[in-house]
């Protein structure tokens, strides 16, 4: 299979522990679609305006995410100096994330299987660059929704809600 040849992340990342955590996990899962179809350009070179429309739409969605994580870095900086330099803590315990790591690896394991298939799915022509743009934004959706559900600290999941609108965004 073409996917086999990108590494498989989904044990090698770390469980979210903050709205920081959530925005650089959905760069992550960005920069990783963006190996998939570079493989895909190279072995099945779609067409060339199809490719630069999901290019596009893929860089679009990587600028807000980066947006998104400045602006959170930036209140978490406005509460340091407000409050006297005292140290963030995580607002996602230890304790929380031992119980939801198991979850988070096996859904994030099936959101890479899946993209898996769908890379095999266009690589052998069956499936266009818009199709693939559109199939891959409901999975990613669908990843950030479950993930969405395994936290109850709300930082945490107003983050993967933000990650959400931006990728619908893509959609219309």
């Amino acid at each position: 299979m073409l996917a086999n040849h990108i590494n498989k992340p989904a044990n090698t990342l770390d469980c979210p522990r903050s709205a920081a955590d959530v925005y650089y996990f959905g760069m992550y899962v960005h920069d990783y679609l963006d190996n998939i179809y570079r493989n895909l350009k190279l072995a099945s070179r779609p067409n060339q305006d199809n490719r630069k429309q999901f290019d596009a739409s893929r860089n679009t969605c990587k600028d807000e995410i980066r947006t998104l994580i400045e602006n959170y870095l930036n209140r978490c900086l406005g509460y340091f100096y407000k409050n006297g330099g005292p140290v963030i803590q995580a607002p996602v315990s230890d304790t929380d994330i031992q119980e939801i790591q198991p979850f988070f690896y096996k859904i994030a394991a099936n959101f890479y299987d899946q993209l898996e298939t769908m890379s095999y799915i266009a690589s052998k022509g069956d499936m266009s660059a818009n199709d693939l743009k559109v199939e891959s934004t409901k999975y990613i959706i669908g990843l950030l929704n479950t993930m969405e559900k395994l936290y109850s600290v709300d930082e945490v999941k107003e983050a993967f809600e933000d990650l959400i609108t931006v990728e619908k965004n893509l959609l219309q």
